[in-house]
């Protein structure tokens, strides 16, 4: 299987029903990118990913901070602000920022 490789690029202010990115069984490389103020309704503002190995290096995590936090959380959806792992995934994270 090919590698899906994705490298210094930046996925700021995107809006999503599910995830701003998926992998399925899939081997993905991720390095030098950046994940900013993305939004999603569903899942993650960030990579979902199952049955796959997933590598993500020297890569900026970031969410705008919000007023009255407990409450967004109460009223939101989703499942991982970064991440939402299921089922058989490999993930290897170095020198990243959250």
């Amino acid at each position: 299987m090919n590698n899906i490789t994705i490298k210094g690029s930046s996925f700021e202010g995107n809006s999503a029903n599910k995830n701003t990115m998926s992998f399925m069984y899939a081997n993905a490389i991720i390095k030098n990118s950046e994940f900013i103020d993305n939004i999603a309704v569903l899942r993650t503002k960030g990579i979902f990913c199952g049955f796959s190995t997933l590598i993500v290096e020297r890569c900026q995590f970031k969410q705008e901070s919000v007023n009255a936090p407990l409450t967004k959380v109460k009223s939101e959806l989703t499942m991982g602000t970064y991440f939402f792992i299921i089922f058989d995934v490999k993930l290897s994270i170095t020198n990243s920022n959250f």
